[in-house]
Parts: structure tokens; C-alpha cells; sequence
């Protein structure tokens, strides 16, 4: 694997799901209700409860389980 390749590699494969992990995150956890609702232009509404869901525990274990296959560590555990 050459240089270009390693860095093609890192970039597609741990940058990108390890951002992804991290956005969501902040996104679930740190932003706060007013403006997470002003960015989505849903109100205060069940449009809010709807998406907080998600957003808090499917998405981050959804994009970990996709970093840990790129990765290969699903692999090693036998769970591929």
C-alpha cells in the first residue's frame, strides 16, 4: 500500500465515520432544543420528539458500527 492509498484509506474509512459519530453527537447531546428546532424549522412540536430519538441513539450506533467495519474490528470479533 503506498502512501496515497494509506491516506485514501484513513480519509474514506476513519476520518469520515469517526466526523460522522461525532456530529451526531453534538447534534443528539450537546445542541440545545431551541436552536435545534430553529435549524430544522419544526417548532416545538412532536416534529421535535420525532427526530431527538434518532438522532440521540440509533445514528451513533449506526455510523460506530459502520466506522468499526471500515476499520475491520467487526471482523476480529467474529461479526462479520
Amino acid at each position: 500500500m503506498g502512501f496515497m492509498d494509506l491516506c485514501e484509506f484513513v480519509a474514506a474509512n476513519v476520518l469520515l465515520p469517526l466526523g460522522g459519530v461525532l456530529i451526531v453527537i453534538f447534534a443528539g447531546w450537546m445542541l440545545a432544543r431551541s436552536s435545534f428546532t430553529d435549524e430544522l424549522r419544526m417548532g416545538d412540536g412532536i416534529g421535535y420528539r420525532l427526530w431527538r430519538l434518532p438522532i440521540r441513539y440509533v445514528a451513533p450506533i449506526g455510523v460506530a458500527i459502520v466506522l468499526l467495519n471500515a476499520i475491520g474490528l467487526l471482523k476480529l470479533i467474529g461479526l462479520d
